[in-house]
């Protein structure tokens, strides 16, 4: 019902394909099958978060590219744990190293520029929840793009770095980033190098079939970064907002 409320209506091919085309309803059942054999997908807070952790192999997807799973990142007492690289091959990689050495130098990291580094990131992604934060946002492309910074390893901007050594950020965490990542994530923009057994979902293999299809692919993107239709007021989400 709620589905059949958008300004399109139900289409000429009837109303299960709504919910077919629906992230909010396929997402989950994608989740399932394709991810969670290796990804949790759960509140930090939950009482058994600690067990569900321990038992994945890669990273915590809850809420992901918002504003806490990136302060999760970018904090030392938590990104080499299980909820982000603690339980894959990167656990003794540079960014673990980074953000719990470099990034705690408070003579070269002072704490607003970390805060523009989040809110940074979180406007790449495009699930910034409050607006007036331009200033914020733009000193902390500044210290991506930075060379000498984020830059030395993350192609950004203009910053001319090479793909290929660290994901690229440009775009992070939005549905195109998604997309390509689950696609394809040893693509010369991600892991060409130094995946982690993710599979590649979108490229199919010598006379098969792509693991998800494209369609598939966008609609558990969508989902991870809560995109989907619902009424205005509806509750518990609603279109702009993040699971």
């Amino acid at each position: 019902v709620e589905l059949a409320g958008r300004p399109e209506k139900i289409p000429s091919t009837g109303a299960l394909s709504l919910v077919r085309s629906d992230p909010l309803s396929q997402g989950p059942k994608l989740f399932s099958q394709h991810c969670q054999s290796c990804h949790a997908y759960i509140d930090p807070t939950a009482e058994n978060a600690a067990e569900v952790f321990a038992e994945s192999s890669a990273a915590n997807l809850f809420k992901f590219g918002g504003e806490s799973w990136v302060r999760g990142l970018l904090d030392p007492k938590r990104v080499g744990g299980a909820a982000y690289f603690g339980n894959t091959a990167h656990k003794e990689g540079d960014m673990v190293s980074f953000v719990c050495e470099d990034f705690t130098d408070e003579d070269e990291w002072k704490r607003a520029d970390k805060e523009a580094v989040v809110f940074a990131l979180v406007a790449e992604a495009g699930l910034l929840q409050e607006s007036g934060r331009k200033n914020v946002i733009k000193r902390g492309q500044e210290l991506i793009t930075d060379t000498d910074r984020c830059g030395s390893c993350h192609p950004y901007r203009n910053n001319e770095t090479e793909l290929g050594y660290a994901p690229d950020l440009n775009g992070w965490g939005s549905e195109e980033w998604l997309v390509g990542i689950v696609t394809d994530p040893t693509h010369q923009r991600f892991y060409p190098d130094t995946n982690d057994r993710m599979p590649r979902f979108g490229v199919a293999s010598d006379g098969g079939l792509q693991a998800l299809s494209d369609k598939q692919i966008q609609l558990v993107s969508q989902w991870l970064r809560g995109s989907w239709y619902r009424p205005v007021g509806h509750n518990p989400k609603n279109v702009s907002e993040h699971p």
